[in-house]
This record gives structure tokens, sequence and C-alpha cells, in this order.
């Protein structure tokens, strides 16, 4: 499900916050690796993604909208599985390699790389 919320703890250090939004009345737990995802199909043999760049982080206070799950974590009844801040994405490197040899991104089988403007190859 997609919501809007607002951060209201970021633990920059250890790397998670908390989203509170009307949708996710107990607050959603987010985690870095969350922000700004590469979500993509299961790998096959000999596939492998390699991420480079900018670290992301949350501010308190922020508008966010994210995509979420209701399970349990650390707590929350929520875990964020998507955030997007309203703000421009750092700029990162997608590798995507099939046994070693990197590849063009297989847009036939993941689709376009999500985020616009987030990623070069």
């Amino acid at each position: 499900m997609t919501s809007v919320g607002v951060v209201a703890v970021w633990h920059g250090a250890e790397g998670w916050g908390v989203i509170e939004s009307s949708d996710t009345t107990t607050g959603c737990w987010v985690h870095f690796g969350n922000i700004w995802t590469l979500n993509h199909p299961p790998l096959a043999r000999g596939e492998s993604i390699q991420v480079r760049g900018q670290g992301v982080n949350l501010q308190i206070g922020e508008t966010v909208d994210f995509d979420w799950e209701a399970v349990q974590q650390d707590g929350y009844s929520f875990r964020a599985v998507d955030v997007r801040p309203r703000r421009d994405p750092p700029r990162r490197t997608v590798e995507f390699r099939v046994h070693g040899e990197r590849v063009p991104w297989p847009t036939s089988s993941f689709g376009e790389l999500p985020h616009p403007g987030l990623w070069t190859e």
C-alpha cells in the first residue's frame, strides 16, 4: 500500500527510523536500505547487481511517499519497503553482471530502472 507520511524518528548512525502516517497509526519502521529502493525480480544463477554511490538518510520532519507492509518489526506493526523523500535523490551507479561480465540493465525482464534520474549505468 502507498501512503504519505512524515519522518518522526531517524537514527542516522544506526540507519533506521519511524514514519508517522494516518495509514500506519502506530508508526512505520524504516531502514535506510529501503530509501529509493531498487526492486527487482529474483536473480538467476550467475546474475548479480552492485550499487555504488551516495548514501541515503532521512530528515526528521520531512514528508515522504512510502510503500509499506503490515508486519512486526522491532516493536512496530508496519515496515516500509520503499521510501521516496520529496527531494532530489542521490546519484548512484548500478552494475548488472551475468557470470561476472557487466551487461546493460535487462529492461526486457526487469523493466526500467525506478526513480528516474537516480541511476546511471
